[in-house]
């Protein structure tokens, strides 16, 4: 720009110049052509007055162009250096994001190494910690199944105790049953049961009141139902020959005559006792 400004000025100055020249060689010939015409003072002064009056206007005019030029050179200049400035600034905005942008980007890569290596970490912890924790549970695994084995062996150990007492128990009782089925039956062959029978057969007909209904002949089978110590706790009359108001007076005995004689053996004892009501014997 500043070349152009340089050079269209040269140009100017020559043109006008150039035309300072001409001017003067058109002022001696026309100096010359005087000598041969007849003189014209007035005339050739206004015309000379004229062509300077001229050239001044076209020196003004120049000097109007080049200021102008001047003027647009430098309106030229301006806008360029705003534009360079703005390009300038544009630039540096540029350069300034791509150095935020790559700031970022690095940040950001940071970062994501930085949680890629703190996932890891906490993987690696987390999975040392699952280890340790399988560890502990094999552990106290093993141990549980020891526990219950031992726990298992005590338990058949107690069962085989209980079950040896158990049936301790059971040949002990069978034994004192075979005992005192034993003694019965010994008691029975001396005729103890007989007589058992017959000392409730006798309280029981010391306490019967005969109903006038009542005939000869009277036989009937009686279930006494009893509790240790002879209280009588049920009467149920069986086969019998007589009648009802019969019936019931051998029942209404039976509780009179509660309770019911021991028997010469306690081994005799029975809750439940059967014998035959006979008013005659």
């Amino acid at each position: 720009m500043f070349g152009f400004y340089r050079e269209y000025r040269g140009a100017l100055i020559k043109s006008v110049v150039l035309h300072l020249v001409l001017f003067s060689l058109l002022g001696v010939s026309l100096a010359r052509s005087a000598a041969f015409t007849p003189p014209r003072p007035q005339l050739t002064i206004k015309a000379t007055v004229v062509d300077e009056r001229r050239i001044l206007q076209e020196i003004a005019a120049l000097e109007e162009a080049e200021q102008e030029v001047q003027r647009t050179a430098d309106a030229q200049l301006a806008e360029a250096r705003r534009q360079r400035q703005q390009e300038e600034r544009r630039a540096k905005a540029a350069e300034d994001k791509r150095r935020q942008d790559r700031l970022n980007e690095q940040k950001r890569a940071a970062a994501d190494q930085r949680r890629r290596e703190e996932t890891a970490a906490r993987a690696a912890r987390e999975l040392k910690a699952l280890k340790e924790q399988r560890s502990t549970e094999q552990i106290m695994l093993a141990r549980l199944r020891k526990e219950q084995e031992e726990a298992e062996q005590a338990r058949l150990r107690a069962q085989a105790e209980a079950d040896a007492r158990i049936q301790a128990q059971i040949q002990a009782d069978l034994d004192a049953e075979l005992a005192l089925e034993q003694s019965r039956l010994d008691a029975e062959e001396a005729g103890l049961l007989d007589l058992y029978k017959a000392m409730i057969a006798q309280k029981v007909r010391r306490n019967w009141i005969r109903p006038p209904s009542a005939g000869a002949g009277v036989e009937c089978t009686v279930n006494i139902s009893q509790i240790p110590g002879g209280e009588v706790i049920d009467v149920r009359i069986a086969e019998c020959n007589a009648d009802e108001a019969t019936r019931r007076s051998i029942e209404a005995a039976v509780f009179k005559a509660s309770p019911l004689p021991e028997p010469p053996d306690p081994n005799l004892f029975e809750r439940n006792i059967i014998f035959i009501f006979k008013p005659e014997n």
